[in-house]
């Protein structure tokens, strides 16, 4: 089951809801292949209905936009059928159009991982939910462009599971990728190869080598969204612990951005043409700043400067030879 016929199944279950829906049930359709979920409305708010659960510890969950709540009694109505139920509901308040749209497919890229109900993995999912919504309360810190192009290098290298282990912790790391002695910062641009740096990111720092991982990328109706690159990422790595680390870092970082911004396509054919890196002392850069002058932010023109000789880079250690894709 593809994580495209999932999202299918999760979306014409709500449309049959939304045509039934009423202010005073709640009103269900179970999502196919997935039996032990349903989705649904009561009146503008989406609910996703799970089982109940016994462990008598857990507390209802109060986001701005989303609730989690336990060993609810409740009528459900599915079909022709109105039942009086205890369940497990999870809660979108009131979303628009594009955080309905964002909304189906993070529940189908979750789905997918728990082919038959698992407790444990269903209070996964639901703390996946949970940290995605509750960064959706923070500032925006950082963009899906940025996101996209990380996962991009991820799931294009030779050894996707070395590269992602050597991902970032939180989106605010000074470099994208570390391992040994080796930092890769990625930046990703729609436009020339101009990119956006701190000052920090290209200084030398005394037995690390840095490398910039420069990609272009075009819209394409065709293409890949964010949630779209998740699923091709996780098909790329083996270790289940791994894939799970790339999810909640991504969902995470999803968190921070605009609704409208998960949904934007671009193309991975292009992408992998456009890919290049750069040695972070070549990068152009202010002067040295004076002592105590710190923070300096500066868009670098990388056109103007070569990019690293593969066999060079390969050489640098076990990250580049990891990225490199033969």
């Amino acid at each position: 089951m593809t994580k495209q016929s999932l999202n299918f199944y999760v979306s014409d279950a709500l449309n049959k809801a939304f045509e039934a829906r009423s202010e005073n049930f709640i009103v269900v359709e179970p999502i196919q292949t997935r039996s032990y979920a349903r989705i649904g409305f009561q009146g503008d708010d989406i609910l996703v209905i799970l089982p109940n659960s016994d462990n008598q510890t857990e507390r209802p969950i109060r986001l701005s936009k989303f609730y989690v709540d336990y060993r609810v009694q409740c009528t459900v109505l599915e079909g022709q059928s109105k039942k009086n139920e205890i369940v497990t509901i999870m809660r979108l308040k009131n979303p628009n159009d594009a955080l309905r749209s964002v909304f189906c497919e993070v529940i189908s890229l979750l789905l997918r991982t728990i082919p038959t109900f698992n407790v444990p993995r269903m209070a996964d999912l639901i703390q996946d939910l949970i940290e995605l919504f509750r960064a959706m309360d923070s500032p925006n810190t950082s963009t899906m462009l940025g996101l996209w192009g990380e996962l991009f290098v991820i799931g294009s290298a030779n050894d996707s599971d070395l590269v992602a282990s050597a991902w970032h912790a939180t989106p605010n790391d000074k470099f994208d990728l570390s391992l040994d002695d080796v930092r890769v910062e990625v930046k990703t641009t729609s436009g020339p190869r101009r990119h956006h740096f701190s000052i920090e990111q290209v200084q030398d720092i005394p037995g690390i080598k840095i490398a910039i991982a420069s990609l272009i990328v075009n819209e394409s109706s065709t293409g890949k969204t964010v949630l779209d690159m998740i699923s091709w990422v996780e098909q790329a790595i083996t270790e289940s612990a791994i894939r799970d680390r790339v999810r909640k870092i991504a969902l995470k970082t999803i968190g921070n951005s605009h609704d409208d911004d998960m949904l934007k396509r671009y193309d991975t054919d292009s992408a992998g043409v456009n890919l290049r890196f750069f040695s972070g002392s070549t990068v152009p850069q202010p002067i040295p700043p004076a002592f105590g002058v710190t923070q300096i932010r500066f868009v670098a023109d990388l056109q103007l400067v070569g990019d690293i000789d593969p066999q060079i880079f390969e050489n640098w250690g076990r990250l580049p030879k990891a990225l490199l894709n033969d």
